[in-house]
């Protein structure tokens, strides 16, 4: 990253990255980073090195995919499938644009930390929510999608009659939706990898 484009502001990488989010076609880019960067690949069985792949600065966190989601959606979904070329040059300066917000996000160590005012009982860098952004937006994840899901059976239990009457749905039958959805997505990635060799 060049000096110029560190030295850009955050609203200004911003404006830029929801630019790119209208253009034709990015629904298939934040698809594929939803791949890339959230399926595990393995052979016969899941090892800890398939897994440890997932903890690379490379990967884009859910805060990143969930805010490229609601930037394309702001305009309404273009479908158009991009060629490679072009999906690839989105997919690069996605990428670029991603690094440059968060860089421009980190505050400088000397604006955090005055060494002038060490033993100053009054100076708490953390009382700055500027301190803060970087780390609550880049912070991993509070829990595996399969933990709410079995979670949710115990935390929602009391609030089933509810559910139904209100929502028209038990506790059960919702969470047989979240893990039909879930069969669904993994048959469909398996057999689009399966087909990806012909």
């Amino acid at each position: 990253m060049s000096a110029k484009q560190a030295a850009r502001k955050e609203s200004d990488v911003f404006k830029e990255l929801e630019d790119l989010c209208h253009s034709p076609g990015y629904v298939h880019v934040i698809a594929y980073f939803c791949f890339r960067d959230n399926t595990i690949r393995y052979a016969d069985e899941v090892k800890p090195e398939d897994v440890l792949k997932q903890f690379s600065m490379d990967r884009l966190v859910r805060s990143e995919i969930s805010t490229l989601i609601g930037l394309a959606c702001k305009k309404g979904l273009d479908e158009t499938l991009p060629s490679p070329e072009m999906m690839q040059e989105y997919v690069n300066k996605t990428d670029s644009l991603l690094q440059e917000l968060h860089q421009s996000m980190m505050q400088p160590l000397e604006d955090i930390f005055d060494p002038r005012r060490i033993g100053d009982d009054s100076f708490n860098p953390f009382n700055s929510g500027a301190v803060l952004r970087e780390a609550i937006f880049y912070g991993g994840e509070s829990a595996y999608n399969f933990q709410y899901r079995d979670l949710s059976r115990f935390k929602y239990r009391k609030d089933n009659d509810w559910l139904i009457e209100n929502r028209g749905y038990s506790l059960d039958q919702a969470l047989s939706v979240i893990a039909s959805v879930q069969a669904l997505q993994i048959d469909k990635i398996n057999n689009t990898l399966a087909n990806l060799n012909s």
